[in-house]
């Protein structure tokens, strides 16, 4: 690109010349500039600041942040206390997201995903680089569709980006009929989801059940994948299923979340870790996954990991006090409650039980050993109270009740019949449960009164191992 321009220019005598200059533009030399900052940060040189979010730090330059970002202008003006210092503490953001801004201003890239967007956004708004807000503006924009328009629209909504979408949400609107969520989180229906009738055969098929007219009825829709000894849990009308054993004896890191609304399944961001046989429970709208075991033949793991909606991300959270699987997991408030299992080194189902504040907690605490050791056994909680049910190599069928404010287990009336692998949900005072699938083709529902301590018995064909 050139431009020509005319120039008069005077010299000793009055004569004039005409004389033509051009003025020219490289467009590469900026990419080159970047390319060279970037290869510089790679590389550690020249470095003057680092910047340090969530314990992570970054090295990069002054004179590049100065340009790109107005929040980074305003700090190291020769004025202010941070023009000086050698590392700039930024607790609002999250290390994943100004590892991305950083991308950006480096590159001119950004790598955009719905689990990356939120911190990628709050963290270009926090440091005012407008260049990366348009570009997540223009994801949300290309991006939004019916099956995930409250996703996005909520995102903008919190960053106030809503009215560049009201024309997309409109046409979206009126192309769907009414969001409803008939089968999730629903006073009339229960989840089945995922398992089999024969062991190590695990089916796709989802059950819902109807306590008010004893009947089973198969869902509309199946899972990805046939899975067994999976995880269950819902958060904001949304069924999530975590991990678990295929029937080829394979163990995955997929997540898999069901929309009721439109009833499909949408594959989620992995777990960190591949499990089967783990806990998994839900605290406040985060997801925790417990313990478990991988591949058969590899370690028992002790890690928890937690996935909040909405970050989009698993983390790592409180490891365990020890390497545990098959062991059940119920939640009172924002307390998470363990027990059971095999250890790592211990062949024996185990007695224990451990305790978790999930939001003010730093390490695992100890409580009273359960009176019979459990392994694939069930935990509910109801009015304050946690049950515990029967599960494999058990001698008993007794059932135990936890009082978490005296520290106390105290045993209740047996089951009719032994039972593990099953599923187990509460609703309102009752909890129902299926029998064992490696005994039986028929599934038994159990309904648990605790007021009167009666079982009463519903049966339907097939089993599940999952009970939502």
């Amino acid at each position: 690109m050139c431009c020509i321009a005319n120039a008069l220019n005077s010299g000793e005598t009055s004569a004039i010349m005409m004389m033509n200059y051009y003025l020219m533009l490289s467009n590469s030399h900026g990419e080159g500039v970047l390319s060279r900052y970037q290869s510089l940060r790679l590389e550690g040189r020249m470095c003057d600041v680092v910047l340090e979010a969530e314990g992570v730090e970054f090295p990069a330059h002054r004179s590049l942040l100065a340009c790109s970002s107005d929040y980074f202008w305003s700090v190291f003006q020769d004025y202010t206390l941070e023009s000086g210092a050698r590392t700039i503490s930024l607790p609002a953001l999250s290390s994943l997201g100004l590892e991305q801004i950083l991308d950006f201003i480096y590159t001119s890239w950004i790598s955009l995903s719905p689990s990356t967007l939120e911190v990628t956004l709050q963290a270009a708004c926090y440091l005012q680089i407008t260049h990366a807000v348009d570009l997540c503006t223009r994801y949300i924009s290309e991006s939004i569709a019916p099956d995930n328009c409250c996703f996005f629209a909520n995102i903008a909504a919190r960053y106030g980006l809503s009215e560049a979408f009201d024309d997309k949400l409109s046409q979206l609107s009126a192309l769907k009929p009414a969001l409803c969520t008939p089968f999730i989180r629903s006073v009339v229906k229960i989840l089945l989801v995922g398992g089999g009738p024969e062991a190590n055969r695990p089916q796709n098929q989802i059950l819902t059940y109807e306590p008010r007219s004893k009947k089973f009825q198969p869902l509309s829709t199946s899972l990805p994948n046939k899975l067994q000894h999976q995880g269950v849990c819902v958060v904001g009308n949304f069924l999530f299923v975590l991990g678990g054993e295929s029937a080829v004896m394979t163990v995955t890191d997929q997540v898999w979340r069901y929309d009721p609304r439109f009833e499909q399944w949408e594959e989620m961001e992995p777990l960190l870790q591949k499990r089967a046989q783990f806990a998994c429970c839900v605290v406040e709208s985060v997801i925790f996954a417990i313990g478990g075991r991988g591949q058969r033949g590899e370690p028992v793991l002790s890690s928890v990991e937690r996935y909040n909606m909405r970050e989009g991300c698993w983390r790592s959270g409180v490891s365990l006090l020890y390497s545990v699987y098959g062991h059940a997991c119920a939640t009172i408030g924002t307390g998470i409650y363990i027990s059971g299992g095999i250890h790592v080194n211990n062949p024996e189902s185990s007695k224990e039980v451990l305790f978790l504040n999930a939001v003010k907690g730093y390490a695992w605490q100890r409580r009273s050993n359960m009176s019979i050791a459990r392994f694939g056994h069930q935990m509910a909680t109801v009015r304050g109270r946690i049950y515990t049910f029967l599960g494999m190599y058990e001698p008993f069928c007794d059932i135990e009740r936890y009082s978490p404010e005296q520290d106390l287990w105290t045993r209740l009336k047996p089951l009719l019949n032994d039972r593990f692998c099953y599923g187990l949900t509460a609703t309102g005072s009752r909890r129902v449960n299926g029998i064992d699938p490696l005994r039986t083709l028929n599934l038994d529902k159990d309904k648990f009164g605790q007021d009167f301590t009666i079982w009463h018995c519903v049966r339907i064909k097939g089993d599940s191992h999952n009970v939502l």
